[in-house]
């Protein structure tokens, strides 16, 4: 009936076991700023494209973060009524927005990114540098595959 002999063998529920940990430290993270995962990912998203000296658009953040166009639009609206995220009319391409973070956006994401780095570094760092660096690599690998 099972492919796998053990509960430990199924490749799907060991990663399903240690995201799930990594993503409760997350979300407890974020908690006291009042943003969401998601939320977190956009701002940090913007805050690198800006970074970059790159114009922002809901495309250039879908391009780095993966996120689906839908949960993006939904997180973009809850970010701009608080105030966090700016819309303005992207004057060569109309069909787009420009987006950029408020000054309480930048500040935001800046708290939140250093409490993020912190966690990674701690979570991921039990494992020692050589193999989180392998990680790492295997991730991006099933990245480009799909």
């Amino acid at each position: 009936m099972f492919k796998n002999a053990e509960p430990s063998q199924s490749i799907g529920l060991q990663f399903w076991s240690v995201y799930s940990k990594w993503q409760l430290r997350v979300i407890s993270c974020l908690k006291p700023l009042n943003i969401t995962h998601t939320q977190f990912v956009v701002l940090t998203a913007i805050l690198w494209l800006e970074d970059q000296h790159q114009i922002v658009t809901q495309a250039s953040v879908v391009a780095i973060t993966g996120i689906d166009k839908m949960t993006l639009s939904k997180s973009l609206k809850n970010l701009v009524f608080q105030g966090f995220v700016v819309k303005s009319k992207n004057e060569s391409d109309s069909r787009s927005l420009i987006l950029r973070l408020s000054d309480d956006g930048e500040l935001l994401t800046k708290k939140a990114l250093f409490l993020i780095e912190n966690l990674d570094e701690e979570f991921f760092g039990i494992i020692g540098q050589k193999k989180e660096n392998d990680f790492r690599e295997l991730l991006l690998e099933y990245k480009k595959c799909l």
